[in-house]
């Protein structure tokens, strides 16, 4: 042990740390940290921002007989010590170079040294991507410079993607669930080790990372496994999938495509076959009707097991499974992306309405028309696909987001504060798309702020300093369940009711009662959401 570790391991003994955890947990400063744990033992690395790495299974490798199967413990070999200072493969998708079935790994990233705290608070995050793409290898949300920051410990993880993660045999699914809820448990467990507190853990998540946190809050399964719960940029607006929609549909697709009609079929499938298949599914989800969503047509299931009733229902009675602080909120432009990569070129106006009947039905889309709330600007360059962009963001994100953050302030045992982003940094995959450009705050431009990772040199001082309040108000609400601490920014109330959501203005430093109150109107009543069409029977 070198001797800053010494060090470091008289401080750990001086408040109180059991002589079990010191010797479970071990380390040289200048590299390594080796740490015992239920799946093993490791060995990890100091990384370059002079944090401790450490990647490690959570769970057995989802292959063979485990694929379609809910998680189970991996049996480790306590004779070796494992690797885990690299990044684990992605889980298939088909779009990466390094994936992999076998991928059920979390990331463990701890500040060295500890300052000021006997046990460190803990930011368990859940990546996006639709529930089919992304993992805990994308750079944007390595943890270090968070955990360095904010001196807590940041755990990301993998769990099973798109048809690996969710299908439905009529019997068992919502596996992606299931592998976050091990992932959770394995960290509850294990996280003093690394001399986190288990009672301080916050579930995050961005986009289908955050539908992944509703779903956690949707079944007891999950009681007890976190404090607090982020949703960054959640599209609401999508519910829970019925067994009619999950079954009927979406299982009857796959089959028809790979030729199977069961589970044991499926499970002797290549990857390879299961990805043609689950991309026939997303290519023509939008014409399969039933609330098979465009962009997420596999989400968690209303299965009766895991999952009883969609989250609409247990937030409208009050009855959540788990109720815990919320952090929720959106960006202000986050359609753009999916309006640009649906109509890569200008439209004329006389578009407008084709197009977002396409994207909402008929019905639907003559209301919001009919409502006089969206107008076109002809004047402003490019004016179609901005306002399709602009009903886009509100029905999916914003105004689903403020009902339900307004719903939950009523029937509610806990605080839930709600924000909007107006400045962000643009996430990479966005930076050559033009309705990404100048002041547009797309999808997933929360991400670099709240993780850090982004290059210094190449960002405004506007996004320089919502970066630090972003990683500040988000630490103080993982630390205390509340936004507030000792940092210099504004007093942000929980939201109230529908007509006093106290709403902060990130970018601004202001705070809104309401957000697009005359068009959050109609949203959710005369143009109902998704979820209230399909996920409520």
């Amino acid at each position: 042990m070198s001797f800053n570790c010494f060090l470091l391991s008289i401080y750990f003994y001086l408040f109180g740390f059991a002589t079990q955890t010191l010797a479970s947990f071990s380390c040289s400063c200048n590299s390594t940290c080796k740490v015992t744990t239920s799946t093993g033992a490791y060995r990890g690395v100091l990384d370059s921002d002079g944090v401790h790495f450490l990647s490690i299974r959570y769970a057995a490798p989802p292959t063979g007989l485990q694929r379609f199967a809910d998680p189970i413990s991996f049996v480790p070999n306590y004779n070796i010590t494992y690797d885990a200072s690299s990044l684990p493969p992605f889980c298939i998708q088909g779009t990466q170079d390094n994936e992999s079935e076998d991928c059920l790994y979390l990331n463990v990233f701890r500040p060295i040294p500890v300052i000021g705290e006997a046990e460190l608070p803990v930011l368990v995050w859940i990546h996006g991507g639709s529930l089919a793409y992304g993992g805990s290898a994308d750079p944007v949300i390595y943890g270090s410079k968070l955990a360095k920051s904010s001196n807590m410990i940041v755990v990301t993880l993998n769990y099973r993607l798109g048809v690996l993660g969710l299908f439905d045999d009529g019997s068992k699914t919502n596996f992606a669930v299931k592998d976050v809820i091990m992932a959770l448990k394995w960290v509850r467990s294990n996280i003093a080790l690394f001399h986190g507190k288990p009672s301080k853990i916050t579930v995050g998540g961005q986009s289908s990372g955050a539908t992944l946190v509703r779903s956690l809050m949707s079944t007891n399964k999950a009681s007890g496994l976190f404090a607090q719960a982020i949703m960054m940029s959640d599209p609401v607006d999508f519910g829970f999938n019925t067994r009619a929609t999950s079954y009927d549909i979406i299982t009857s697709t796959l089959y028809n495509r790979t030729g199977c009609s069961d589970i044991s079929c499926m499970r002797s499938l290549s990857t390879d076959s299961i990805l043609a298949a689950q991309n026939y599914l997303y290519a023509n989800a939008m014409a399969m009707g039933n609330g098979v969503s465009m962009s997420q047509p596999m989400v968690p299931v209303i299965d009766d097991e895991l999952i009883l009733a969609d989250y609409s229902v247990y937030m409208s009675n009050g009855l959540l499974p788990v109720q815990v602080p919320v952090l929720i909120g959106s960006t202000k432009d986050e359609a753009n992306p999916t309006i640009e990569s649906v109509l890569t070129t200008p439209i004329p106006s006389a578009y407008f309405g084709p197009v977002l009947a396409e994207f909402l039905g008929e019905e639907r889309a003559a209301s919001i028309i009919s409502s006089g709330l969206f107008p076109i600007d002809d004047s402003v360059d490019d004016a179609t696909r901005l306002a399709l962009a602009h009903v886009a963001t509100l029905f999916f994100w914003t105004c689903a987001i403020q009902t339900s953050a307004a719903t939950l302030a009523t029937t509610y045992s806990k605080d839930v504060f709600m924000y909007e982003m107006n400045v962000g940094i643009t996430y990479p995959s966005y930076v050559d798309l033009s309705l990404c450009q100048g002041n547009y705050v797309c999808h997933e431009s929360d991400l670099y702020p709240l993780f850090g990772t982004f290059n210094t040199s190449a960002v405004t001082s506007a996004q320089h300093a919502l970066s630090a309040e972003v990683q500040q108000r988000w630490s103080s609400f993982i630390k205390n369940g509340s936004p507030n601490g000792s940092h210099k920014y504004q007093q942000w109330w929980p939201v109230s009711s529908a007509k006093s959501m106290n709403a902060l203005v990130l970018g601004s430093e202001s705070f809104q009662s309401t957000l697009f109150a005359s068009q959050c109107a109609i949203m959710g009543n005369s143009v109902k959401f998704d979820y209230q069409l399909y996920s409520q029977s």
